[in-house]
């Protein structure tokens, strides 16, 4: 998740984390971890997901990130 999307929502950091790459294989530096986010998708209202979701500072149109090192 972009940091600025994380704080829009207010949430919080939970804990430090390492790095991660994007899709274009580029190491991409972590801000932190938000562990235990409950997310509940508008297709699916019913049905509630608990991820843990690592933050970067990334532009909120950045795409997807692929992998976690």
């Amino acid at each position: 998740m972009p940091l600025e999307v994380m704080e829009k929502l207010t949430l919080d950091i939970i804990s430090l984390y390492k790095y991660f790459y994007s899709f274009d294989s580029k190491r991409i530096q972590c801000s932190g971890m938000m562990k235990y986010l409950v997310v509940r998708i508008m297709q699916m209202p019913r049905k509630i997901f608990m991820m843990d979701v690592v933050i970067a500072d990334v532009p909120p149109t950045y795409g997807i990130l692929l992998s976690i090192h």
